[in-house]
C-alpha cells in the first residue's frame, strides 16, 4: 500500500494525516473535522468517539469515558465493547481503528478494515509534549502487541526543531526552549541539540497557557450562566467547564464593541445568553498586569538547564497568544523566535529525510533499524564475526655493521681510539737515494687494508727485503 499515515496523539485529541504516491501530506477529516476529541462511548453494540462521545460523557453517561491516559492507570477496570469486557487500554486502539476504517472507505475507496491490514499500514505515531515518555512507550507497545508491525514513535517537537534548522529559521545554540500551550496548560521543554528524541528538562504550568483576556471572559460566561440558569457545579467541575468555554471566549476577546451578548451552553444542557462589557474585562486585565507566573516558569526551566541567555534559543509555538507574555520573553531573552510553521510541511520530513526520522524514532534505538518493516524482522543468518584489527609489523632486527672500515682523513670524522702498537719489526736496510728526488717530501698515507684488525704501518719503501737483514746499524742522522 503506497500510502503513509501520521497519527498525531495528544492527551485531548487525535488527528490523522496521509500522503499518497510521494505527494505531500493532507489532513483527514473524521465526522467533518480533523481534530477528534479523545472521548469514548461504548454501550452494547454501539461504539462512538469524538464530539458525540464527548457530549454524552459530559452529561454524565456511565458508558462515556474521557482522559484516556488517566484511565489506563486503572489496570483492573474494564469497559464493555460489543458485549465483551475489555481493558481500558484498548480504548485508544478501538478509536484509532474507527478513524482508519473511515479513511480506507472515504479516501482509498476500500472495503477493507484496518484490523486486516495491520502488517501493511505504515503509521507514524507523533506525540504532543503533553504525553510523557513512559506513555509514549506504552502506546507503542500497545500497537505492537495488537499486531501493527510498521509503526514509528516520535515527538512532534523533535520534528519541529529539525524543520526549523533545515529551513534556516533558527541558528546554532547550546540549547532550545519550546514554549507552548495545550488544553490551557503551559508546557516548557528544553532540548540540548537537534538529535534529542525528547526534552532534557520539562515544566508544566497548569492553566497558564491561556491569554488572560480569554480566561477572564470564559470565567465571566460561566459565572453568569450558572447564576441565570441555576445550574449546580462543584469547584472541580466548574474549572473544567471554564476550560471548555475558552474557545468561545477567544472568538470575542478582540471585539471592538463596548458590549455584546454571547450564547452559552453548559455541559449539563442548560443554556442562556450572557452579556459581556469590555470595559469590565479591561479593568480586570489591568489589575492582573503584574501576573508573571507564566514568565517565571520559563525562567525556572532555563535555570534548570544551566544555559546562558546568549546561548539559548526560545521558540514560541502558535498556541501562545498572550501578547503580554510574548513581550516579557522578548525583553528578557536575546533570541526569541515566533513559530509560524505549517504542520503539513513539517510532516513532509517523513518523505524527504528518512535518516532524520530514524534518529528520532524511539523504536529505532531499541531495535536498530531505520525502517518500520525491518523493525519487525529478526536478524537472519549467522552472526557476523567482528573485523580483526590489523596486526602491526614486528620491528626489524638491527642490521649488522658493514664489514669495511671507512676511510679516515685528518679533516673529517672522529679520531679512532688510540691503541698501543705492537713492537715494530727491525727496520730494513737503508736504500740508496736517487739523485734529483726530494727526500724530505711528505710520505703518502696508505689506505687501511679491509678487515684488518691491526693498524697499518707506513713502509719506508714499496719494496720489501726478502732476506732478513743483518743487525741494524745505528739510526740514520736526522737532517
Amino acid at each position: 500500500m503506497n500510502v503513509e499515515l501520521v497519527l498525531h496523539i495528544s492527551r485531548g485529541c487525535i488527528r490523522l494525516f496521509y500522503a499518497q504516491n510521494g505527494v505531500g501530506f493532507k489532513p483527514f477529516e473524521y465526522d467533518g473535522a480533523n481534530e477528534v476529541p479523545l472521548y469514548f462511548y461504548s454501550e452494547g453494540l454501539n461504539f462512538e468517539i469524538g464530539e458525540s462521545a464527548k457530549s454524552k460523557f459530559l452529561k454524565g453517561s456511565p458508558d462515556g469515558f474521557g482522559d484516556y491516559f488517566e484511565l489506563i492507570k486503572n489496570t483492573d477496570k474494564t469497559f464493555s465493547y460489543l458485549g465483551e469486557d475489555t481493558p481500558f487500554k484498548h480504548l485508544l486502539i478501538k478509536a484509532v481503528e474507527r478513524v482508519l476504517d473511515a479513511f480506507l472507505k472515504e479516501i482509498l475507496l476500500s472495503s477493507d478494515k484496518s484490523a486486516s491490514l495491520k502488517d501493511t499500514l505504515n503509521i507514524n505515531l507523533v506525540f504532543s509534549s503533553d504525553v510523557k515518555e513512559n506513555e509514549v512507550l506504552f502506546v507503542g507497545e500497545l500497537f505492537q502487541d495488537d499486531g501493527y508491525a510498521m509503526i514509528r514513535l516520535l515527538y512532534y517537537d523533535y520534528l519541529l526543531l529539525n524543520y526549523f534548522d533545515l529551513e534556516r529559521k533558527i541558528g546554532s545554540f547550546s540549547g532550545y526552549v519550546f514554549v507552548g500551550g495545550i488544553g490551557g496548560d503551559l508546557y516548557v521543554d528544553f532540548y540540548v541539540s537537534l538529535k534529542d528524541k525528547l526534552p532534557k528538562v520539562s515544566s508544566i504550568g497548569k492553566e497558564l497557557a491561556n491569554d488572560p483576556r480569554d480566561q477572564i471572559i470564559a470565567q465571566k460566561l460561566f459565572d453568569a450562566a450558572v447564576l441565570r440558569t441555576g445550574a449546580v457545579y462543584s469547584k472541580a467541575k466548574g474549572k473544567k467547564e471554564v476550560k471548555l468555554l475558552i474557545e468561545t471566549a477567544k472568538m470575542h476577546s478582540n471585539s471592538q464593541r463596548a458590549q455584546f451578548y454571547v450564547p452559552v451552553r453548559l455541559s449539563d444542557g442548560s443554556s442562556c445568553n450572557v452579556k459581556i462589557r469590555m470595559n469590565q474585562i479591561n479593568d480586570i486585565l489591568s489589575y492582573q498586569s503584574d501576573y508573571t507566573k507564566d514568565f517565571d516558569l520559563v525562567v525556572a526551566t532555563e535555570q534548570k538547564a544551566a544555559v546562558r541567555n546568549m546561548d539559548l534559543q526560545v521558540i514560541l509555538k502558535k498556541s501562545i497568544s498572550s501578547e503580554i507574555f510574548k513581550d516579557r520573553l522578548r525583553q528578557h531573552y536575546n533570541n526569541v523566535y515566533q513559530s509560524e510553521a505549517n504542520e503539513l510541511e513539517v510532516y513532509n520530513l517523513f518523505r524527504s529525510k528518512p535518516e532524520l526520522i530514524a534518529e528520532g524514532d524511539f523504536l529505532h534505538t531499541n531495535k536498530g533499524s531505520s525502517s518500520p518493516t525491518e523493525q519487525s524482522k529478526p536478524a537472519s543468518g549467522p552472526p557476523k564475526t567482528p573485523p580483526i584489527p590489523p596486526i602491526s609489523e614486528p620491528p626489524k632486527s638491527p642490521q649488522k655493521p658493514p664489514s669495511f672500515v671507512p676511510k679516515v682523513t685528518a679533516t673529517s670524522g672522529p679520531k679512532p681510539p688510540k691503541r698501543v702498537p705492537p713492537p715494530p719489526p727491525p727496520p730494513p736496510a737503508p736504500q740508496r737515494k736517487k739523485i734529483g728526488i726530494e727526500t724530505n717530501s711528505p710520505k703518502p698515507i696508505l689506505k687501511p687494508t679491509p678487515n684488518s684488525s691491526k693498524p697499518t704501518i707506513n713502509a719506508v719503501s714499496k719494496k720489501n727485503v726478502k732476506k732478513p737483514p743483518p743487525p741494524p746499524p745505528p739510526p740514520p742522522r736526522k737532517k
